[in-house]
């Protein structure tokens, strides 16, 4: 059913007393809604921007082209996403609609586009494919507005509504999404703030920042746009702590240049890979990879021997491509990083481990040469407070037996004999 079609099925249904259902004001977005209705769930499309998708929807697109959600096909995809974005959230409200029925009212456009409530008519829709005539209603706000003639407002009602509701069942990937298609929609990054509940603006530019960086890992290991992978790979994590060190990089005895940051850049996309997080992260904390040139230098070299042999002889992902077309591109992706690990080792072996172990040693042996420094440096802090304090001179016996032996201590430490 085209939008023209369900915009006038609805139209004709709202007029219908029976179909209203009931009444309760609400303001979202600036948008004031009253009247709630029972739309014929066959009239209602899902949306495909919705934000509990946008990395599925994006990884899709990616190989096999855009979704048509007014098709049956199209239907069937944006409602496979749809559950399992959140299977085990979707259970359990599937159990409570089927027994009690829809409590909480969606939103949609004038000509059928589900704005908030997707997950509850992807059950309503599943209880009628299974038969029930129960469920074959959904109650909501009819707003005047269509998708394709006002999309700002759209937007803006679809973001307030979705973060009014439950932002902790979105996963973590699609909030950087979201912010950069709202970006790209002309938003400023204040009115991002503000519909995303960020804390400020520069947390939206942060959120760009990171997606940024999650752009670039998946070109370097030929999966561009395919954000569901960062999903099911739970990468979040990794990606902030990048972000963070590399806008303040900590080093000792040098200045890295914009060329170490592009290697340190390639260096921590490959024990991500390898699934090396606590490594990551000892390569980019204070003492890290950039602490010491010489141990940066050798870094970089083992990186170079150990490592890069193995990307060169990496199967495309086009061979994976061709080889099973119809596997579904995360597992396709899957395959191609449990295959990099099985050469490039993993977590607990293997050349990356050995690489990132070497660096641990280095700075090892390099923190042992400053210890004497660091602890002599905390006894004559320490002393120099006694003196401060004015508690000299001390005389205490226990006092000075205690002086005496940090005298002899001193003399053997500065080779003098007894």
């Amino acid at each position: 059913m085209d939008a023209e079609s369900r915009h006038k099925k609805i139209k004709q249904t709202t007029k219908k007393a029976s179909a209203k259902i009931g009444y309760l004001r609400k303001t979202l977005a600036g948008i004031t809604m009253d009247n709630i209705y029972a739309i014929p769930v066959r009239y209602l499309i899902f949306n495909q921007y919705n934000a509990r998708i946008g990395s599925f929807i994006r990884t899709y697109r990616r190989t096999r082209g855009n979704i048509d959600p007014s098709t049956e096909e199209g239907e069937k995809q944006i409602m496979n996403f749809l559950w399992r974005s959140d299977p085990s959230k979707n259970k359990a409200t599937s159990d409570d609609i089927e027994q009690d029925g829809q409590k909480v009212p969606g939103i949609i456009t004038s000509d059928g586009v589900i704005i908030d409530g997707n997950r509850r008519c992807l059950i309503l829709k599943r209880l009628v494919q299974k038969g029930s005539s129960r469920h074959d209603t959904f109650n909501c706000y009819v707003l005047s507005q269509r998708l394709d003639k006002d999309p700002q407002t759209i937007r803006k009602l679809e973001m307030a509504a979705q973060f009014e509701d439950d932002k902790a069942s979105y996963n973590p990937i699609e909030k950087y999404l979201r912010c950069r298609e709202l970006k790209d929609f002309g938003m400023a990054d204040k009115e991002i703030a503000h519909l995303m509940k960020e804390k400020n603006e520069a947390s939206v530019r942060t959120n760009l920042a990171i997606l940024k960086l999650m752009d670039e890992y998946l070109r370097y290991i030929e999966a561009d746009e395919m954000y569901e992978w960062l999903t099911v790979a739970r990468l979040e994590g990794p990606f902030f702590d990048m972000h963070n060190y590399l806008r303040k990089p900590h080093s000792a005895d040098w200045i890295p240049n914009k060329r170490d940051f592009v290697k340190l850049k390639i260096i921590m996309f490959d024990l991500i890979r390898s699934g090396l997080r606590k490594e990551l992260r000892d390569i980019i904390k204070k003492d890290g990879a950039f602490a010491h040139k010489k141990i940066w230098d050798r870094l970089v070299r083992n990186h170079q021997d150990k490592i890069i042999k193995h990307r060169k002889n990496e199967k495309p992902t086009i061979d994976y491509i061709n080889e099973e077309p119809d596997l579904p591109d995360v597992e396709r992706t899957r395959k191609r990083e449990n295959a990099y690990i099985e050469v490039a080792g993993s977590n607990k072996e293997g050349d990356a481990y050995e690489v990132v172990s070497d660096m641990k040693n280095d700075l090892y042996r390099e923190n042992l040469t400053k210890l004497p420094s660091k602890l002599l440096g905390k006894a004559r802090d320490d002393m120099q407070t006694l003196v401060d304090k004015k508690f000299a001179p001390l005389t205490d016996p226990n006092q000075k037996k205690i002086l005496q032996e940090i005298k002899e201590l001193a003399n053997h430490l500065s080779g003098k004999k007894k």
